[in-house]
């Protein structure tokens, strides 16, 4: 999953969005809720759990990736969409499926033991890096080393960037979604004041993304969301 950071990082880039086709997204209270919101599904702990809060489709429970299936979802949740919470809890699900269904097969492939390419996770045993033409054991690749160091040597810098607020209000009404519970935001903004303890410019060390691509993507991505919301909330149509 992208981190808490990045995950805000990406709100931030939404409710820029959103303010110019509803100004109600100005207001304080409800960038809170938004941004809040897209922290949600990461409230839960174990696989199962995230599977649920994620609505992954069982069907690709084996594969080494898995995101979202939007429509899940939207049967379930889409007359809540209204509250800006869960509004929030929407859009973080959009950008997992974006950023893993589309923009991690572009710079990392997933390898079997004869180096073939895989989507099993059975069989995963390596990483390879488009970008730098490395091969990377798949247990020493998802470790604090590569990927997930990445999101750590990211943080401060994009704190600073996007001037992202890491002290957030719980919202004060929880609309009913019942894979959370709106109570673990706590844990999680908790969190949040731990991941500042590096330097901005530790964002030069990234191993595996590449920065100012992945910022690109992320903004097309709200981009994108802001106007398959429209046409949600207008024509009651529903994004794939």
């Amino acid at each position: 999953m992208p981190g808490y950071i990045l995950h805000l990082t990406a709100a931030k880039m939404a409710l820029e969005k959103l303010q110019k086709i509803d100004m109600g997204f100005k207001d304080s209270r409800i960038q809170n809720d938004f941004l809040a919101g897209s922290l949600l599904p990461d409230t839960v702990n174990d696989n199962a759990q995230k599977n649920q809060s994620h609505f992954r489709n069982p069907m690709f429970h084996g594969n080494m990736v898995e995101y979202p299936d939007l429509q899940l979802f939207l049967k379930k949740y889409r007359s809540l969409l209204k509250d800006v919470s869960c509004l929030g809890y929407y859009f973080h699900l959009y950008v997992d499926r974006m950023f893993f269904k589309e923009y991690l097969p572009q710079i990392v492939v997933f390898l079997d033991q004869n180096h073939q390419e895989t989507l099993l996770r059975e069989n995963v045993q390596w990483a390879y890096l488009k970008r730098t033409g490395q091969m990377i054991p798949i247990g020493d690749f998802f470790s604090g080393i590569w990927y997930y160091g990445d999101y750590t040597k990211m943080n401060t810098y994009l704190v600073e960037q996007y001037q992202l607020p890491v002290t957030l209000d719980i919202p004060a009404v929880d609309p009913g979604i019942e894979e959370v519970d709106y109570r673990d935001l706590k844990k999680v903004l908790m969190e949040l004041q731990g991941y500042l303890d590096v330097s901005a410019d530790k964002v030069k060390e990234v191993k595996v993304f590449h920065v100012e691509h992945l910022l690109s993507y992320l903004e097309k991505v709200a981009e994108k969301f802001v106007v398959e919301l429209g046409l949600l909330w207008n024509t009651g149509s529903e994004t794939s």
